[in-house]
């Protein structure tokens, strides 16, 4: 038996996933499809064994290209459905981002004036330690342990949002109660 007879036996299920996409295509023929583009995948490469996955991968695409090609099943193009999606993305990554960027503020505005300003300028105006310190007469090494001082403190507020905006988990970031109060104690 080829591979693409036994994924021929769970036929039902890719009927049931083609529904699950939604929309008023006639989920027999994109399953029908997906046979087709299966076969033709075996003959170019007979080596290569078929899954599950690689079928559901399948029939998103017929599916997404059936929308594309025929305007009668939807309304608008699928391509605005991506980009609403994405757009909701940006925006929940735009509202962490602005959070973050305040809670640093925040953490830097706690620091000395010196460290703040000096942590300012090297962030605003993208000098180096020593373009920065030839410009303010200031040693390289305190404006590095200045800097060094507050991006710990930064670190160590801000670490768990941080990587909750790196793993893309925006909703974790949140203003926190107890960063105000940790804040005034300084």
């Amino acid at each position: 038996m080829t591979s693409l007879e036994e994924l021929a036996k769970n036929h039902k299920e890719y009927i049931q996933i083609v529904k699950s996409f939604g929309g008023n295509v006639d989920p027999e023929d994109i399953v029908q499809e997906m046979y087709i583009r299966l076969h033709n995948h075996l003959q170019r490469h007979p080596d290569k064994e078929l899954n599950l996955f690689y079928c559901w991968s399948t029939l998103r695409n017929i599916f997404f290209d059936t929308y594309k090609e025929d305007t009668r099943y939807c309304d608008k193009d699928i391509n605005d459905f991506h980009n609403l999606e994405q757009e909701e993305t940006n925006q929940e990554e735009q509202e962490a981002y602005k959070l973050i960027q305040q809670k640093v503020s925040k953490v830097v505005n706690s620091q000395h004036y010196f460290d703040a300003k000096v942590f300012e300028i090297y962030t605003n105006q993208k000098k180096s330690i020593r373009k920065l310190a030839t410009d303010t007469g200031i040693g390289c090494k305190t404006i590095f342990l200045s800097l060094k001082e507050t991006k710990e403190l930064i670190r160590e507020k801000l670490g768990e949002d941080f990587e909750d905006y790196k793993n893309e988990d925006y909703n974790l970031i949140k203003e926190e109660v107890i960063l105000k109060k940790q804040l005034t104690l300084f």
